[in-house]
């Protein structure tokens, strides 16, 4: 059995408090420009992409963006190392029975891959290879559905963790979907009304995922708690 601590559930909440923080100063750092607007000044909100702050040279003439594409980088690659920390860590919860194991591997291995994905879209900037860069966007918001189900199953199959962690996964889930469907079948960002859409549509998931997964460290490091106060009475 792997060994009751707490950290790896510690250090995701510290990252999801982190990204916050560091997406910030990213955004107050970029020197301007959208994908309709390449005259635009600032980050706007509404009509920039998370991948925008990634950019080493931003949309605005060209404009260098170095301390705030630095800043990206880190707090994608940071969320991407958590991620897989947190599904393996959250595995524990979920190995009695063969039907158990298996969904829970299965939920392993699409975390696993969504947090490979995310380090992709940190790695490679959309200025440089935006193709690439695409494809890893699609390829996480894929694994991590699947991800986030396979433990939702996992919960509901037994054990001593609560059951509204499912549920939290299953809202989750439909985030996800919501937005894998706009970003497959929504409207083009090549107008202002479809551009709104896509990024604001961006910003939502994002920050459901870190409701989410912030949510289950906490809940998952209280639980870890509680089994321990229990073991020690016993």
């Amino acid at each position: 059995m792997l060994k009751r601590t707490t950290w790896p559930f510690d250090f995701v909440i510290l990252v999801c408090c982190a990204f916050v923080f560091l997406t910030l100063g990213a955004m107050a750092l970029y020197p301007g420009g959208t994908a309709l607007d390449p005259h635009a000044t600032s980050y706007h909100f509404f009509e920039n992409y998370f991948s925008d702050l990634g950019r080493t040279v931003s949309r605005r003439s060209g404009k260098s963006n170095p301390f705030g594409s630095f800043l990206f980088f880190i707090a994608l690659s940071g969320a991407g190392v958590a991620l897989g920390v947190f599904f393996v860590a959250f595995a524990r919860f979920f190995w009695n029975g063969l039907a158990q194991r298996v969904v829970t591997a299965a939920g392993v291995l699409f975390g696993l891959l969504t947090g490979f994905n995310f380090l992709g879209i940190a790695w490679v900037r959309a200025n440089i290879d935006s193709d690439k860069h695409v494809q890893f966007v699609f390829a996480a918001f894929k694994t991590f559905p699947l991800a986030v189900f396979f433990f939702a199953v996992a919960i509901f199959l037994g054990g001593s963790y609560p059951r509204r962690g499912a549920w939290i996964f299953i809202a989750f889930f439909g985030v996800l979907l919501a937005y894998l469907c706009l970003i497959t079948a929504g409207p083009p960002p090549t107008t202002a009304f479809g551009l709104m859409m896509q990024v604001t549509g961006q910003k939502v998931v994002v920050y459901a995922s870190l409701l989410c997964v912030g949510a289950q460290a906490i809940m998952a490091r209280r639980h870890l708690n509680a089994q321990s106060r229990s073991k020690n009475f016993s």
